[in-house]
């Protein structure tokens, strides 16, 4: 990954782990398959909805929009 390396390796986690690992402090980033390598993307931060509801969304980069959580692959579970 061109010099990073990851803490623990990337892997799919459903929306309340990720909120617990921000609420102790730990850095999130998203993960995007690019070429058959997985590349960091944008860190992930913890929201709070105007009814009390938690929640995760990109932290926005100053180069420009770059990638969100809607650009995140997605798996059929059904």
């Amino acid at each position: 990954m061109s010099g990073e390396q990851f803490e623990v390796a990337p892997h799919e986690s459903p929306v309340i782990e990720v909120v617990d690992a921000l609420a102790r402090g730990d850095t999130v980033v998203t993960v995007f398959p690019v070429e058959g390598q997985r590349v960091a993307g944008p860190e992930v931060r913890r929201v709070v909805d105007e009814a009390g509801r938690e929640g995760i969304e990109t932290v926005a980069v100053e180069s420009g929009p770059g990638r969100t959580l809607a650009d995140l692959p997605r798996l059929d579970h059904g």
